[in-house]
């Protein structure tokens, strides 16, 4: 996960990426065959969220894990998805 330099770090001292890897990281000591995204990477600047695009990637693809992600941006379902579902709301919102 490139996090090794903060492995001493506390969690309020790293980055919202460096988070992210982290979440990354804690999930997969499981060995998940599911992993559910719901917006991961909302709140991450334009660099750092193309990074994690990348190593969700990777390490998906590597250790086989079937992934659902949840996103509003277009852009972001087509990079990291083979299929798109697009659900639309049955009620305005309020």
């Amino acid at each position: 996960m490139g996090l090794e330099e903060y492995a001493d770090a506390y969690p309020a001292t790293l980055s919202g990426g460096q988070r992210q890897r982290a979440a990354l990281a804690r999930v997969l000591l499981s060995s998940p065959q599911l992993l559910l995204l719901d917006n991961p990477l909302g709140a991450l600047d334009a660099l750092t969220r193309s990074k994690m695009h990348e190593l969700i990637l990777q390490v998906c693809k590597k250790e086989g894990i079937t992934t659902v992600l949840v996103t509003h941006d277009v852009r972001e379902a087509t990079i990291m998805t083979n299929k798109i579902w697009v659900i639309k709301a049955l009620f305005p919102p309020c």
